[in-house]
C-alpha cells in the first residue's frame, strides 16, 4: 500500500538506515531493516533492527540468521558498540533464534502508544 511504500523509500534515502533483503528460489524470502542511531552516553553510535520478517515458507531455512549476519556486519563498518533488537514476548522461537546468535536479553523495553 502507498503509505507503507512511502516509509519504505524513505528508509532508502536515510544515510542512518538500510534495508537488507534475502532472496531464496528466487523469491524475497525476507527483510531486515537497520538503524544507526547516536547515543549521549556512549562516543560510539548504537545499530538497531526495528523490522525482521521472514516469509512462513522461507523459515528454518537460515533466512534470519542471514540477515542478522548482514546486520552485524553493516553495524561494525559504520562502528557501532551494540546491535539492539526488540521482540514481543509471545515469540518465543524468535527468542531462541536471537539466544543462539549471541544476542542477551539484558534490559526492558517500555512503549507509549501516541
Amino acid at each position: 500500500p502507498a503509505p507503507q511504500r512511502e516509509v519504505f523509500l524513505a528508509h532508502l534515502e536515510n544515510d542512518d538506515a538500510e534495508v537488507f533483503l534475502a532472496e531464496l528460489d528466487d523469491e524475497v524470502a525476507g527483510a531486515v531493516s537497520l538503524w544507526i542511531q547516536p547515543r549521549l552516553n556512549w562516543t560510539t553510535p548504537q545499530a538497531w533492527i526495528p523490522d525482521l520478517y521472514v516469509g512462513p515458507a522461507f523459515r528454518r531455512r537460515g533466512v534470519a540468521r542471514a540477515l542478522l549476519d548482514a546486520s552485524v556486519a553493516e553495524a561494525r563498518r559504520r562502528g557501532c558498540h551494540r546491535l539492539v533488537l526488540e521482540s514481543g514476548h509471545h515469540r518465543a522461537e524468535d527468542h531462541h533464534l536471537y539466544e543462539s546468535y549471541g544476542f542477551a536479553h539484558y534490559g526492558r523495553a517500555y512503549g507509549l502508544d501516541l
